[in-house]
């Protein structure tokens, strides 16, 4: 079986959520996220939250394996510049050439990326 075989019937049988997790080594990420979905009230985080988080996590897992060592706030910036409405093109792009230098499939990113129930298509 080869690779794009392999990895669409991982994604059949075990989510596209737990499927990323193998893939990019997220160790300990489900166990999180479970968490934060079933906390009591306070501190507890809505389908959205759990999303970003993840896709946060994902983008901040590409670049460390790209070598990069993002700063404080910067993982939480540049997934605000690639998946928020109010963006200029302009920002957009200058976010995917950051990813791009560090030789960062922007689009194989976006696929990526979890989207929950009404969130837009990120483009």
């Amino acid at each position: 079986m080869d690779d794009k075989s392999e990895i669409t019937e991982t994604k059949k049988s075990r989510g596209k959520v737990a499927t990323l997790i193998a893939r990019h080594e997220l160790d300990g990420i489900g166990e999180e996220m479970e968490a934060l979905w079933t906390r009591e009230t306070e501190g507890r985080k809505s389908l959205r939250n759990l999303t970003d988080f993840f896709n946060k996590e994902l983008l901040r897992a590409q670049l460390r394996r790209a070598g990069a060592n993002p700063l404080d706030g910067e993982v939480a910036n540049i997934y605000r510049l690639l998946s928020d409405d109010n963006v200029s093109s302009g920002k957009r792009v200058q976010a995917e050439r950051t990813l791009e230098q560090h030789d960062i499939d922007v689009d194989q990113l976006r696929t990526e990326f979890v989207i929950s129930a009404g969130d837009p298509y990120i483009p």
